[in-house]
């Protein structure tokens, strides 16, 4: 149904490998660029373009942490989520990570 929403408000996660609480030190600001995508088209890629600010204490290293984005319809119920992409560069305090999350 083309009136079902993707929301990814709620369904963005950053996964950080470390079997640990995050704390300030892995603190992180997320921008939906794309703020509602366009229209969805069965059989379409759609792609989400998220920044992610780090705004902890402690550089974040590359291949250390994944993003992924799950996907819910208007009801918000679970759909299924994208592939994690773990293709980042070293980021220290204030960096910006552009990342761009395809999904079919």
């Amino acid at each position: 149904m083309r009136r079902t929403a993707i929301l990814i408000l709620v369904g963005l996660c950053c996964l950080f490998y470390n079997a640990e609480v995050i704390f300030a030190e892995n603190s992180a600001v997320f921008r939906i660029v794309t703020i509602v995508p366009p229209p969805v088209v069965a059989g379409k890629e759609v792609v989400f373009v998220v920044r992610i600010t780090n705004t902890g204490t402690e550089g974040w290293v590359s291949g250390e942490y994944s993003l992924f984005v799950k996907i819910y319809n208007a009801n918000k119920n679970y759909l299924t989520e994208t592939d994690k992409i773990r293709q980042f560069k070293d980021t220290e305090p204030g960096g910006v990570l552009t990342a761009n999350i395809d999904f079919d």
